[in-house]
């Protein structure tokens, strides 16, 4: 990043968050550590990492507690470095958070949230303005001290623990006749059931707007073209999410792509599309409608069929990343 990115956040703003240049912040009865100018930003960093302190380059608009967490899960997921202790995970976290006994819909919320925002700070340039986008600049700056990343490693251990525990959750609830839960239209409208055979097309759900489903459209035209054995136009693209009749797009994994897709990123790729329901459409019409091919000219069946647990976290944290602006589309 150049300091040119960033001549729209006010002067006053800049030098402020530099000086408070990131925040400890407490959770539940941690002792509140007060925001200081800092001038030693590796000590800063060892006092989070020896007791336990999360992290954030933005003030904490809230209390943080378990209820706050919760409530406020997608800011967490966005701003902060989770740095809970073992025990904190255990007991004040995972232990009561299986203690709700949340339905399905409400633990596919939290484990959404998290998915999409596998990582702090991954937010594109454009998304926030002022304070939160300057955000970005001290993120980068901050990788270049070896504790920073200490945190990294921390905060990717809590989310790993979080995914699997609210997975392990929700296979439970297959088990289980789930709750009726009253939900008022007018409020918060009932999501919609598709039938993946319905459509000949890969669907874009209609919660998006027309002018959303093109921005998604578009999104992943920008991430696929290097990928095109052909120059296929955005309208040719565009036809296999709206005609049944459309041709395949055909692509190539042996040619280059800046963001370095391969068979198990292109599965997680469609996989987290259809996971968030925002791509209607079945595995075998994604087949249909994309033909993939390697460096021998053959087609690549693994990239509809693959086992997700066989793709390295590092990946599944790209991809989250390439589908960020695509998830914050969604209501």
């Amino acid at each position: 990043m150049k300091t040119a990115d960033f001549k729209d956040v006010p002067f006053f703003t800049k030098a402020k968050s530099t000086s408070y240049f990131c925040y400890q912040v407490a959770f539940q009865d941690q002792k509140p550590v007060r925001p200081e100018i800092i001038t030693d930003f590796k000590r800063t960093m060892q006092h989070a990492l020896d007791h336990h302190y999360c992290i954030s380059f933005i003030p904490c608009p809230f209390d943080f507690n378990f209820e706050s967490l919760l409530s406020h899960f997608k800011w967490c997921c966005k701003f902060l470095y989770f740095n809970f202790s073992e025990t904190t995970m255990q007991f004040d976290i995972l232990k009561r958070l299986k203690a709700l006994a949340w339905s399905e819909q409400e633990l596919y919320t939290l484990l959404t949230a998290i998915s999409t925002h596998y990582e702090p700070y991954a937010y594109s340039l454009t998304r926030y303005s002022g304070e939160i986008k300057f955000a970005l600049m001290k993120r980068e700056n901050a990788e270049r001290e070896p504790a920073f990343h200490q945190l990294i490693k921390r905060d990717k251990s809590c989310r790993e623990r979080l995914i699997k525990y609210l997975q392990t959750l929700l296979a439970s609830q297959h088990h289980q006749v789930p709750e009726r839960i009253e939900i008022t239209p007018t409020v918060i409208p009932s999501p919609q059931k598709y039938d993946a055979s319905k459509y000949g097309y890969l669907k874009i759900t209609d919660d998006l707007s027309a002018e959303k489903q093109k921005e998604v459209i578009n999104h992943l035209f920008d991430l696929l073209k290097a990928l095109f054995i052909k120059p296929y136009s955005l309208e040719e693209f565009s036809m296999i999410f709206r005609k049944n009749e459309a041709a395949a797009i055909e692509l190539n994994l042996a040619q280059a792509n800046p963001a370095n897709l391969d068979a198990q990123k292109l599965h997680l790729l469609f996989r987290q599309l259809k996971d968030e329901k925002i791509l209607i459409a079945s595995w075998q019409l994604i087949r249909e409608k994309l033909w993939v091919y390697n460096h021998a000219g053959e087609l690549v069946n693994s990239v509809y069929q693959i086992s997700k647990s066989k793709i390295s976290t590092d990946k599944a944290r790209q991809v989250y990343k390439l589908l960020n602006p695509v998830s914050e589309l969604l209501p």
